[in-house]
């Protein structure tokens, strides 16, 4: 027995062409003194949102709660990830370990930390501070 194939293929085009969605259009716009279309913004929305954003300001920013991390034990060297668990445990913020290190590599190159590697691992520290010097900043260095 022949079975026809080109019948079967328009049956299962119909189908496909059935299944797919209508095009949409878009809907007509109000006019500007209109309806309800524009919902205006209660008191309490707009405080809400001044809260969050004062709370948002309050925060320091990353690299800063990052370098303040390093320097709790400077010259002691840290993982990338032991970073990101005390940010997370300490500080409550939620970032990932990626942020996290690419915070810690933009304080390398500003020359706020150091770099170095251990046993195929990349530990970050931060510099021990130098002893304060009885020099005068405005006067050249004795020769």
């Amino acid at each position: 027995m022949v079975v026809d194939c080109s019948c079967a293929r328009n049956t299962t085009r119909a189908k496909s062409a059935a299944k797919s969605p209508a095009r949409r259009t878009p809907a007509p716009k109000s006019k500007a003194g209109g309806d309800k279309a524009t919902v205006k913004k209660t008191t309490v929305e707009k405080a809400t949102e001044q809260v969050d954003e004062s709370a948002r300001r309050a925060e320091p920013p990353l690299h800063e709660v990052v370098l303040s991390i390093l320097r709790t034990r400077p010259g002691h060297p840290h993982l990338a990830r032991e970073v990101h668990t005390e940010v997370a445990d300490k500080h409550g913020r939620s970032t990932s370990v990626q942020v996290v290190r690419n915070s810690l590599e933009s304080l390398v190159k500003k020359g706020m930390a150091e770099k170095g590697n251990k046993q195929n691992s990349v530990m970050y520290t931060a510099p021990a501070r130098a002893a304060p010097s009885n020099r005068c900043p405005n006067r050249p260095p004795a020769r």
